[in-house]
């Protein structure tokens, strides 16, 4: 009997990083301006074949955040995939308010720590008040594909690898990415 897991496969490709920067960039803006909390909506144009954000009317506070949906996004063209909202500063965390409001069957995101180099982002899907957190590189775009970096910096670099930096390497993981000096520990062997 094989096990069964909830989980979820997008039909859809990912959301490409370059929209999940502008959405930030806006909540981070929303942030700035009072520690408000603030939504987006992402949408697939079914006719267009790429994703298309939305920022709806909303009304919005330091704790809340409520969003009417725009008539603009007509259901035989647009399909609504994504709400995602921001905590402004506060952690990312899918609250009993969130748990009360996100009924409809898609994917939901929550942001939090817009302030910080690097916000959090927590996802789910939801269906029949059913949720499931996902890890957000299922819908988005990993961020390192925003830009490549020149080609000529790879010939700039000249890799070696000996049984001593793989321990090294071993020893850092092993002290959380510390600085290994006054750092000893006695590897087996095998190693």
């Amino acid at each position: 009997i094989r096990k069964v897991r909830a989980g979820f496969t997008p039909a859809l490709p990912l959301i490409p990083a370059e929209i999940l920067f502008e959405v930030l960039r806006f909540f981070k803006y929303m942030a700035y301006k009072g520690s408000y909390e603030a939504l987006a909506n992402i949408y697939w144009d079914k006719q267009a074949e790429e994703f298309v954000v939305d920022i709806p009317e909303q009304k919005v506070s330091r704790a809340s955040v409520s969003g009417k949906i725009s008539a603009a996004f007509d259901s035989r063209r647009f399909i609504h995939y994504m709400d995602i909202h921001s905590h402004n500063n506060m952690n990312a965390f899918f609250s009993k308010t969130d748990d009360m409001d996100e009924k409809a069957a898609r994917v939901y995101a929550v942001v939090g720590k817009v302030s910080g180099f690097f916000p959090e982002i927590k996802v789910r899907i939801a269906n029949s008040r059913s949720f499931v957190e996902i890890d957000p590189s299922v819908v988005f775009e990993s961020v390192i594909a925003v830009r490549d970096f020149p080609e000529e910096w790879k010939s700039a670099v000249l890799m070696e690898c000996d049984e001593a930096d793989e321990k090294r390497a071993f020893l850092k993981q092993l002290a959380g990415n510390k600085d290994l000096e006054g750092f000893a520990l006695k590897l087996p062997q095998a190693l």
